[in-house]
């Protein structure tokens, strides 16, 4: 990480210089963009390795990992309060619209908690949310034991 850093200085360093010239700029401009980049990515990566915590979203799902709990909420993992509709080919060809999103807790790598979006909010709101919610729901449910405060 300390090499990246040294070249990110020495372009800032070039680009500065009135003797540099412009075509070179450009290019070292683009160069120092992606050393960024890649410098907050190694940074990312260090801080979840050594935090064991991890976040990630898009528009149709988000999760996060704390220790040894992942949680998740999105179309990965859908639940229908029909019995007999087991999964979402199911409830496609009965033409039904009651499959709702989960939200899904693991340890260790193995699930302990599914809820639907409507277990756990009486809101459907965007992804993000929608974790939050599960999380406060996990947490008030199943880790009562007051923290040891320091």
């Amino acid at each position: 990480m300390r090499e990246l850093e040294k070249q990110i200085e020495q372009l800032e360093i070039e680009i500065k210089n009135p003797n540099t010239p412009q075509g070179k700029i450009n290019e070292y401009k683009n160069n120092l963009y992606t050393l960024r980049s890649k410098l907050k990515r190694l940074k990312e990566d260090e801080f979840t390795k050594i935090n064991k915590t991890n976040l990630y979203f898009s528009d149709d799902y988000a999760g996060c990992s704390a220790g040894e709990y992942e949680f998740y909420y999105g179309y990965e993992v859908t639940k229908c309060p029909i019995k007999s509709h087991k999964n979402d080919d199911d409830c496609y060809e009965k033409n039904c619209e009651k499959r709702e999103w989960c939200f899904q807790v693991s340890k260790d790598n193995k699930d302990i908690v599914t809820w639907t979006a409507s277990e756990i909010s009486y809101l459907n709101g965007d992804v993000l949310e929608m974790l939050i919610w599960g999380m406060c729901k996990f947490i008030k449910e199943n880790l009562t034991t007051p923290p040891v405060i320091k």
